[in-house]
């Protein structure tokens, strides 16, 4: 990676050394932290999002038959000969119906984060088998994008998902 030399010009400033850092890295368009004794200048910050309640990705599906069907006669094909014969059919009414309903949790919280990036830079990578999101962009927009999933966090652990399946066998 190349380094960029920049030089600043008419820094005047008065004050401890977090306010005149802040000056310089916001003319520089990036940001600083003072980590393990040295202060540290950088560009991108990328931080591990945890989403509190599993994936409320679900469908649900019943099905209803009703009717008669038989099927009598026999079959031939062992002897060789390939034939079958017999007789076979349904009688009465038969109905199958499904039923579909849902909703996609991590997809929407995805979309979401995705358009809360910074355009040609910010990036996200969301696990769904663990739960957790990924996000690299500049820190005020990490720092968003977090407090929107806490949010959403606080939020969706006090919902209540109840599933009740109801069998009956004749």
């Amino acid at each position: 990676v190349a380094a960029v030399q920049r030089t600043l010009t008419d820094v005047s400033y008065t004050g401890g050394l977090g306010g005149l850092l802040d000056l310089v890295s916001g003319r520089l368009g990036i940001s600083w932290k003072y980590d393990d004794g040295g202060v540290v200048f950088y560009y991108l910050e990328t931080r591990r999002f945890d989403i509190q309640p599993a994936d409320a990705k679900y469908a649900l599906k019943g099905s209803v038959t009703s009717g008669l069907s038989n099927a009598t006669g026999t079959d031939n094909s062992s002897s060789g000969s390939g034939s079958t014969g017999g007789v076979s059919g349904a009688g009465g009414s038969t109905m199958s119906s499904t039923v579909e309903m849902g909703n996609d949790l991590y997809k929407d919280l995805k979309t979401t984060v995705e358009s809360m990036l910074t355009p040609g830079t910010g990036r996200l990578s969301l696990n769904a088998t663990t739960g957790t999101l990924m996000v690299t962009d500049v820190p005020d927009v990490v720092s968003r994008i977090g407090d929107y999933l806490d949010d959403e966090n606080s939020t969706l652990s006090r919902q209540v998902i109840l599933k009740v399946v109801t069998y009956t066998v004749n």
